[in-house]
């Protein structure tokens, strides 16, 4: 198989924007030995099911193959989103739409493979299945941006999501729900019967939370709107790293065959070693590997074709948003009691271990005054004198920046005749409603808003073995490297959250990539300590 010049939609903004780096150059060159190039993927089928099917009345079956016809398919995945989401783009000559019948209630069924170096393709019997194949079923919800070309040609994009994501909206919940709230999600799920047929019997995605004595009035609440309020809610059952941490969402592969595809996890859990991807993935720049680095097909599959960030660090954005520190005020109506309660990065990173973070160091400098500084007209020996002007607070130190204000009502589904304290182990079954009596809302909240000011997007060759919601090792070069050389820039590179991906596919071509919107709340060094090394300095 000979490699082909891709034209691959870079969509760089998951759905705004279309644009990105240079494709062409980051196929690699193949040497005598390795045909396939790096990104190349086979489609087996992309079918459409439209209307019923009948195996006694054929005629009226609707079964209609994409694969000639579909120029792109696009897939994301999300740890902010709870169900898969794509698109695809049809070039039709035949008029589908009319004659199929296509008004955004199909089927679309898509099967795709990797190939070996040497061209082969793994199926499911071999040992190792989910990094080699596709084979996913979504449902059609939506068509757009019907485009008549010609007299004979239209172009439109058909939108899809999982099929669950109906399940999920219609499957009511009109009960009080009691427990953990990981048991109350796990059971709502695996109660509906057609959700239960497609999840399998595994729990393995849903992490245990605390405490195990909440109670929740579910008013006719469907799926969506009881997994908001367990997110938003759910403390996980380690308080190393942020409270309140908790993520729904799905992933396209499964890890392994007992791997549920919805995960309800933590934020502390996503960053374990054991879910650390277990190669790391190198930018050569615009000297990308070629025939001359006599680099293997494997080799070229970890080759970073493009990246850069479209935001690193905003600390007044950090600061107005509650990054950094925090105060939340609630009132309780029942006990007459006001009470604050505040949050600081500094305590977030003093009770955690290195498994409980991306890193281990906040990526600003908390723990100090920062002074502005002005430059004196007056020189000593030739150098401008510098006057400290005033200090500015420290960041983790700022409480007001940010007030929440809760009303907490003691005991509010309480059947005792007296007050009790819900934290009280003498009294573990009593129930207790929504209380606010910890920094668990105020962490959430900065863990969200650190995640969104430090982002990196990153381009490789198609693969399936990645998953939102784990961790990549990136080595990003110093930009004063001199060509053929490659120093790490000990800042940029290290371990990052993946908190996206997004799937580009071009089947006519037989091409993919895949984007990863890369995040991280810490440094493997200390900001304010650390030293360049004198290779960076060059």
């Amino acid at each position: 198989m000979s490699e082909k010049n891709p034209a691959v939609i870079s969509d760089w903004d998951y759905g705004d924007r279309v644009g990105g780096g240079d494709s062409t150059a980051s196929l690699g060159a193949t040497d005598e030995t390795s045909p396939i190039a790096a990104g190349t993927v086979v489609f087996e089928n992309i079918t459409l099911i439209s209307g019923q099917q009948d195996a006694q009345d054929t005629a009226n079956n609707y079964t209609i193959d994409l694969k000639e016809v579909c120029t792109n398919v696009t897939i994301y995945e999300d740890i902010s989103n709870y169900h898969l989401t794509g698109r695809a783009t049809i070039v039709d000559g035949l008029d589908l739409v009319k004659y199929q019948k296509i008004v955004g209630q199909e089927t679309l069924t898509i099967k795709a493979s990797i190939p070996d170096e040497n061209g082969n393709i793994f199926g499911k019997d071999e040992d190792d299945p989910y990094m080699n194949t596709m084979d996913h079923t979504f449902r059609v919800y939506a068509i757009s941006d019907y485009n008549r070309v010609s007299d004979t040609t239209a172009t439109y994009v058909l939108h899809f999501t999982d099929p669950l994501a109906y399940e999920f909206h219609q499957t009511k919940v009109n009960k009080v729900l009691r427990g953990k709230y990981s048991d109350i999600l796990a059971n709502a799920l695996y109660e509906d019967s057609e959700m239960k047929k497609y999840l399998g019997q595994s729990r393995s995605g849903i992490e245990e939370t605390e405490p195990d004595n909440m109670q929740i009035v579910a008013p006719n609440w469907n799926i969506n709107r009881l997994i908001q309020f367990c997110v938003d809610n759910a403390e996980p059952k380690s308080n190393k790293s942020w409270k309140n941490s908790m993520f729904f969402y799905q992933t396209l592969f499964r890890t392994n065959e007992q791997d549920n595809l919805y995960k309800f996890r933590s934020f502390g859990q996503m960053c374990k070693s054991e879910l650390l991807h277990q190669e790391t993935f190198k930018f050569f720049g615009n000297h990308q590997l070629d025939k001359s680095d006599a680099s293997t097909y494997e080799e070229r599959r970890r080759n970073i074709i493009d990246y850069y960030r479209p935001v690193k660090g905003n600390t007044l954005k950090g600061v107005t948003s509650g990054a950094y520190a925090g105060k939340m005020v609630t009132y309780d109506p029942v006990r007459k009691i006001h009470e604050d309660t505040t949050y600081s990065i500094s305590d977030v990173f003093d009770r955690g271990d290195k498994e409980s973070h991306v890193l281990k160091r906040p990526m600003i400098r908390a723990d100090v005054e920062i002074p502005l500084y002005r430059l004196e007209e007056s020189l000593s020996e030739g150098v401008p004198q510098i006057e400290t002007m005033f200090f500015d607070k420290r960041p983790d130190q700022g409480f007001d920046d940010i007030t929440l204000y809760r009303v907490n009502m003691t005991n509010a589904y309480s059947d005792e005749e007296k007050l009790i304290d819900a934290n009280d182990s003498s009294k573990v079954q009593q129930q207790i409603g929504l209380e606010y009596r910890d920094t668990g809302h105020l962490e959430r909240r900065a863990l969200l808003s650190i995640l969104e000011q430090n982002t990196l997007r990153v381009k490789l060759p198609i693969r399936f073995d990645m998953h939102c919601g784990t961790t990549v090792n990136l080595n990003l070069p110093s930009p004063e490297v001199k060509k053929g050389e490659h120093t790490p820039d000990e800042l940029e590179s290290d371990i990052y959250l993946i908190g996206k991906i997004t799937y580009e596919l071009s089947p006519l071509n037989q091409y993919g990539e895949i984007s990863l919107q890369c995040s991280k709340e810490s440094f493997g060094v200390d900001i304010e300590t650390y030293r360049p090394s004198k290779e960076e300095e060059m």
